[in-house]
């Protein structure tokens, strides 16, 4: 789990269009905002992906913990869940969010 300091409110980012820069894909829609010093993540799953809680908070965990052990960049990023991965491994979640990150660094940069 990514500590506290790390982790953005996502209500923040419920509530109106959010600019910055966008990825998607089957499984994420991740939101970038540049920061510099900053590294802050929100990952919003909602009732309609996952309808038991568990559920969503399993998802929410193996997110945070595939992007603990990868490389981190500066900034905000808000990860929207498109499906239910609550039965997928933090393996194939890293797979998934690495490739997204990659497309993210080189459109930022």
């Amino acid at each position: 789990m990514l500590p506290a300091r790390n982790r953005a409110n996502p209500s923040l980012y419920r509530k109106g269009k959010i600019e910055g820069t966008k990825i998607a894909d089957d499984d994420f829609r991740l939101t970038f905002f540049k920061k510099p010093r900053v590294f802050k993540v929100a990952v919003i799953v909602s009732k309609k992906v996952a309808k038991k809680a568990v559920d969503r908070n399993r998802i929410k965990r193996l997110i945070y913990e595939a992007l603990r052990t990868s490389g981190l960049i500066a900034g905000e990023l808000v990860i929207n869940v498109n499906t239910n991965l609550s039965a997928a491994k933090k393996v194939q979640i890293e797979v998934k969010l690495s490739r997204l990150l990659k497309k993210l660094n080189e459109k930022t940069n």
